[in-house]
C-alpha cells in the first residue's frame, strides 16, 4: 500500500508540474497583440486540454468587421502558445474551430509532455511591443529581410509582401496615412479609441487593458493638448481648421521614416484564414523584435477597406466610403496583392527610442478550470 500511495504523489506531482507549464503557456499565449490591447480571449481548462474562446464584446470597433481584427490576436496567442510549449517542454496540438456551431470557439490545445526544443523566438514573446513612435529609417540589410521572410514563411497559406524600395515606400505612404486621419473624422472610430487609453499608471495597473498614453510618444506640447481631443465636439470643430490634415501629415512623416512597410496575406477570407494569418504575423513580429526592429500595425485602414468592399458601410460617412473604394485597389497594387486576402499592414525600422508592453490581464481573469 504505502509504495502504491508514494506512486499516487509521484504522479500527482507530474500531474501539477504539468498544469504549472500548461498555465505558463497559456500566460505567454496572452501576451499577444490585439485591437487597441482589448484582449479578446477566454480559456476553459480541462486536464490536459484547454479551449481558447473569442470574446466579442471586447472590440467592437467599427475595424472589427466579422471579427477579423479578433481572429488576428487569436493566431497570435495561438503561435505564442505554440512556440512557448514546445520550449518548456511540452507537445501540443492545435484544432481550430472545432465545432462550426460555435464560431466563438476557436480552437482546442492538447497537451503532453515531451522534451524542451530550441525555439529562437522563444525569448521574443515577452519583449515583443507595439511601437508607435518615431523609427530611424535606415534601409534593412538583405539578411534582415531574408529573416524575417523566413519567419513569417513557416505558416502556411499565409504571404509576406514587404515593400523596402524609398520610392515604392514613399508612394504608399501618402495611402495608408489614412489610417490616422479616419479615426479623427469618425466619431465612431474616435470614442472607441479615447475609450482604450489610460492615462496614467493607477488607471493601467487598475482596469490591465488599452492603451497607456506615453506609448503614443507624445510630445510635451501635445500631451498637455491631448486631453481635450477626448470630446468629439472638439475634436470636430478643429477639423475645419485642418486638425485631422496634420494628423494625416504627422502619420506621414511615420510611414516614411519607417525602414519597410508590409502587409500580411491569406489564401482565403473564412475566419481560418485569419487565425493562421495572424499566426504568421506574430511570427514575423517576434522575429522583427529578435533583430532590434520596432513594428506598428497599420491595419485600420485595410480593415475599413474589405468592410466597405462587402457593403457594410454603416457608421462610415460617406465621403470614407467614396475614398475607401479608391483607396483598396491602389493599395492591393502598391503590395502585389493579387487575388489574395489582406489580413494585416505594418511598418517597421529602427526605434528612435525604446517603447514598453502595455499591462494585460491577470490570467485569472481569463482562465476558467471545468
Amino acid at each position: 500500500m504505502d509504495k502504491v500511495h508514494a506512486m499516487d504523489e509521484v504522479q500527482d506531482e507530474m500531474q501539477d508540474k504539468m498544469q504549472d507549464k500548461i498555465r505558463e503557456v497559456l500566460r505567454l499565449g496572452t501576451l499577444a497583440p490585439s485591437g487597441d490591447n482589448s484582449q479578446p480571449w477566454r480559456f476553459v481548462m480541462r486536464g490536459t486540454e484547454v479551449d481558447l474562446f473569442n470574446v466579442p464584446s471586447r472590440d467592437t470597433s467599427l475595424y472589427n468587421y466579422r471579427q477579423r481584427a479578433s481572429l488576428l490576436g487569436h493566431g497570435a496567442l495561438v503561435e505564442n502558445v505554440a512556440i512557448s510549449a514546445r520550449a518548456l517542454g511540452l507537445g501540443v496540438s492545435v484544432t481550430l474551430f472545432p465545432d462550426a456551431s460555435q464560431p466563438d470557439w476557436v480552437c482546442r490545445f492538447a497537451f503532453t509532455p515531451s522534451e524542451p526544443a530550441e525555439e529562437p523566438l522563444f525569448a521574443a514573446i515577452p519583449a515583443r511591443i507595439t511601437h508607435r513612435g518615431s523609427y530611424v529609417g535606415t534601409p534593412l540589410t538583405p539578411a534582415q529581410v531574408e529573416s524575417l521572410k523566413a519567419a513569417a514563411a513557416v505558416v502556411p497559406g499565409t504571404a509576406l509582401h514587404l515593400v523596402t524600395g524609398p520610392e515604392e515606400r514613399a508612394a504608399l505612404a501618402h495611402l495608408l496615412r489614412w489610417n490616422e486621419r479616419v479615426v479623427f473624422e469618425n466619431p465612431h472610430l474616435h470614442r472607441f479609441l479615447f475609450e482604450h487609453l489610460r492615462w496614467t499608471r493607477e488607471e493601467e495597473e487598475r482596469t490591465r487593458d488599452g492603451i497607456p498614453i506615453d506609448t503614443l510618444f507624445l510630445n510635451p506640447p501635445q500631451r498637455l493638448g491631448f486631453p481635450a481631443l477626448s470630446r468629439w465636439g472638439v475634436v470636430r470643430a478643429l477639423n475645419h481648421v485642418g486638425l485631422s490634415a496634420v494628423v494625416a501629415l504627422e502619420s506621414l512623416r511615420k510611414l516614411r521614416a519607417s525602414s519597410a512597410l508590409g502587409l500580411v496575406s491569406a489564401d482565403g477570407g473564412e475566419d481560418r484564414d485569419f487565425v493562421v494569418a495572424g499566426r504568421a504575423m506574430e511570427r514575423l513580429w517576434l522575429e522583427a523584435t529578435r533583430l532590434g526592429l520596432a513594428f506598428q500595425p497599420v491595419t485600420g485602414i485595410i480593415c475599413l477597406m474589405e468592410r466597405v468592399a462587402a457593403g457594410e458601410v454603416d457608421g462610415i460617412p460617406s465621403g470614407h466610403v467614396a475614398r475607401l473604394r479608391e483607396l483598396r485597389p491602389a493599395v492591393a497594387e502598391a503590395f502585389g496583392l493579387g487575388s489574395r486576402t489582406p489580413a494585416m499592414a505594418f511598418r517597421l525600422g529602427p526605434p528612435v527610442r525604446p517603447g514598453r508592453l502595455s499591462p494585460r490581464f491577470p490570467l485569472e481573469r481569463v482562465v476558467d478550470v471545468s
